[in-house]
């Protein structure tokens, strides 16, 4: 779940002397720092980008801070103690190495994969996906200069290519679909303990066994034979719009009734 407006000022404030000593090494004026810290806060709550860990929040917050404080250097065409923009820009941390990406992603080798599971349901693909995220981890354009951005990286991608594998082999073994799905995995991705993914699968069971054999029906055509909605409109003699209207309202019903079963369970 993305951070909430008071997680986001708790984390930035919990950090406040860490972004500001960032800034401070760029403008170099205590009541300068203060501004663009506040600055910082309000983009943090009014942009469109949002949070679900502390560790994405706090570097785009860092990122952030400095871009400020070189834009308020070019304003006021001084650089207080000879840093020049190149210095400035310098990263405040080394990008991980091909060996530290690797090392961490094996490491987490069993936790990316058992998100990917959840998805998929099949071991050989699993392994596929990893080896693919290992790739993409080496050659994409995006870097790394700690674990947990990595690791929440590496998370998203084999959940993406998970579900891209179900779409194009059109089955979903389960019937979970992708907001399901996120639901399941936000458990792996916030660090938490994971409850055990038998006890998930029969919560969900339980929950599908529970709706009337039409919602079953409507369900299974769209997961299990892979119809999209606008085939199902057809043959249900169905408009296009109840069909997604339906959907959403089966969809938010087996979340909920997920979470429910969890609750008793645990």
């Amino acid at each position: 779940m993305p951070f909430s407006e008071q997680q986001i000022l708790r984390s930035l404030f919990k950090s406040r002397e860490r972004i500001s000593a960032v800034t401070w090494m760029v403008v170099r004026d205590t009541h300068v720092v203060e501004d663009i810290f506040q600055n910082v806060v309000i983009k943090s709550l009014t942009s469109e980008v949002s949070f679900d860990a502390e560790g994405p929040l706090l570097s785009w917050a860092i990122i952030t801070a400095r871009r400020e404080g070189i834009d308020w250097i070019r304003k006021n065409r001084k650089l207080q103690v000879g840093i020049d923009e190149a210095l400035v820009s310098f990263p405040l941390h080394m990008p991980f190495s091909e060996q530290q990406i690797l090392r961490s992603l094996f490491k987490s080798r069993e936790r990316i994969s058992a998100v990917t599971w959840m998805v998929v349901r099949d071991t050989h693909v699993v392994e596929d996906i990893f080896q693919n995220v290992v790739i993409k981890s080496l050659t994409s354009e995006v870097s790394f200069d700690a674990e947990g951005p990595l690791l929440s990286w590496a998370i998203i991608t084999a959940r993406r290519e998970g579900i891209d594998w179900i779409r194009k082999n059109r089955k979903l073994q389960v019937g979970i679909d992708e907001e399901i799905l996120d639901l399941i995995a936000a458990d792996w991705e916030s660090g938490a303990t994971p409850v055990p993914e038998r006890d998930r699968i029969q919560a969900l069971r339980d929950c599908l066994e529970q709706l009337p054999e039409k919602s079953r029906q409507l369900l299974n055509l769209r997961y299990t034979d892979g119809y999209d909605c606008g085939e199902i409109a057809e043959k249900i003699e169905a408009k296009l719009d109840a069909v997604y209207k339906r959907l959403s309202r089966l969809h938010a019903g087996l979340r909920q009734c997920i979470e429910t079963r969890m609750i008793e369970i645990s």
